[in-house]
Order: structure tokens, then C-alpha cells, then sequence
């Protein structure tokens, strides 16, 4: 019986992944003005505030019931686990892309945004172990992940608004 909980954790993880990689394919949200805004999977929240209260749970049971040795254990799961959850809901809440007709402006995890003209971008390149576009203008970048909803139309976005050259470069690099 003890194994069947940890044959659930394969079945987990593929969920997630499934889930991150169908958000990807989805329509992106429009503003206002029209411009596209990219933002992480629901799923980062999801996990992230489930993640919190669990934490809060296994400190609980190993502070009643447990030995020196597992309050080792649950300082190391805190160390680790708390800032990631924390990480996952700022990321959710706070992170996004807004690709408008003349600019790209992304806001990263503490708010802070870089603005940058589609007209400036001199460089792109393609991140294959993070699957992340960089767009680069001005000593600036701009890094647009493949986990962010709408991810395949804004790579249809970017057809029309890069330089032809940077476009094709950046496709071949991701082939």
C-alpha cells in the first residue's frame, strides 16, 4: 500500500507538464489596446498555494511526532520548498509579456519592466534547456518562456514584427 502514493508522483509531474506544455497553444489575453500579454500557467499558482499550507502541514507533524533527525529534514524540505512556492505565486501574479505593434515590454517577478522597440531588437536567441526566447535591444533583454500562455502566438507575432533575418535566425535555432 505504501507504494501506490509514490507511483502517483510520475502521474503528477506528466500531468503538469501536459497542462503547461496545452496553455502554450492557447489564445493569449489582449488588452485594451489590442496588444498581446503573456502571462504563466495558472498552474504556478496552484502549485505554489497549495504548496505553502502543505509545508505548514509536514512542520506540524514532524514538530509533534517527530525525532532531532526530522526536524533536520523539515528545515532542509523548508529551505527549499517555501521559496519555491513563494517564486511560483509571485510568478503567476506579477510576471507577463505584453507584445504591442511598436514595443515589447516585459514585467519580471518584482514588478520592474523593460521596454524595448521591435525596431531596436539587433539579437535573439534561443535558450533549449530553459526553451526561452531572448530578444535583445540596447543592452536590454528580454526573455519570454515557452511555459507562458500563448507562447505559439507570440512566436507568430514576432514573424511580423522582427527584422526578417532575426526571424528566420531565431526559427533555425529552435529547429
Amino acid at each position: 500500500m505504501r507504494r501506490f502514493p509514490n507511483a502517483l508522483i510520475p502521474l503528477m509531474v506528466a500531468a503538469a507538464l501536459y497542462i503547461l506544455y496545452q496553455g502554450t497553444k492557447k489564445q493569449p489575453v489582449k488588452d485594451e489596446k489590442g496588444n498581446i500579454v503573456l502571462r504563466n500557467n495558472m498552474l504556478f499558482l496552484i502549485i505554489g498555494v497549495i504548496g505553502l499550507p502543505v509545508m505548514a502541514y509536514l512542520g506540524y507533524l514532524f514538530i509533534s511526532e517527530g525525532s532531532s533527525r526530522d526536524y533536520v529534514l523539515l528545515f532542509g524540505f523548508s529551505v527549499i520548498l517555501i521559496p519555491l512556492c513563494l517564486y511560483l505565486i509571485l510568478s503567476y501574479l506579477n510576471e507577463r509579456v505584453v507584445a504591442g505593434s511598436e514595443d515589447i515590454t516585459y514585467r519580471n517577478l518584482w514588478s520592474r519592466e523593460t521596454k524595448i522597440l521591435w525596431k531596436d531588437i539587433d539579437s535573439v536567441s534561443y535558450n533549449k534547456s530553459t526553451k526561452k526566447i531572448n530578444l535583445m535591444a540596447n543592452n536590454q533583454v528580454i526573455s519570454v518562456s515557452s511555459n507562458m500562455v500563448g507562447y505559439k502566438s507570440f512566436q507568430e507575432c514576432m514573424k511580423g514584427k522582427l527584422n526578417n533575418s532575426l526571424y528566420e535566425r531565431l526559427k533555425s535555432i529552435m529547429e
